[in-house]
């Protein structure tokens, strides 16, 4: 019965560490950011992304489009997430 109880408790951390690196990005009027690590975009009023059409490294810009939808990460001083249909949108900080 212990056994079952610590197994269902280290069950239960592991969604909350999961759940806890998943976060939903919000488009946030005033804060720039970059999509893929090419394209610059900002925030309408309205919080559409309006973004730039840069011909990007296809290679890189393929990866970056196909990450895992819901997850989130840092680089540098910027915070970055995997957006559904636009793949990462990262904060534009100059560190």
């Amino acid at each position: 019965m212990k056994l079952y109880i610590l197994i269902a408790l280290q069950v239960l951390v592991f969604i909350n560490l999961v759940i806890a690196t998943e976060e939903e990005w919000k488009c946030e009027t005033g804060v720039q950011y970059q999509e893929n690590e090419c394209n610059g975009c900002f925030c309408t009023e309205t919080k559409l992304l309006g973004c730039t059409e840069k011909a990007c490294e296809q290679t890189r810009y393929s990866q970056l489009r196909n990450c895992k939808v819901g997850t989130t990460w840092d680089k540098e001083c910027n915070k970055c997430w995997c957006v559904k249909d636009l793949g990462s949108i990262c904060t534009a900080k100059k560190c």
